[in-house]
């Protein structure tokens, strides 16, 4: 069997603020944020972390 790679993509639904953060002050900032917030990325009700 050969060797080969899968590339894995999901959606996350973001709120308008979510996505003015990320713009102004990046993606990493965003991703920290949800990380430091515990966010439960399965939760389709999650509350904005913003």
């Amino acid at each position: 069997m050969g060797g080969g790679h899968a590339r894995i993509l999901w959606l996350l639904p973001i709120t308008p603020a979510e996505r003015d953060l990320i713009m102004s002050a990046g993606l990493e900032a965003f991703e920290s944020l949800m990380e430091e917030k515990q966010v439960d990325y399965s939760d389709p009700h999650r509350l904005s972390v913003v």
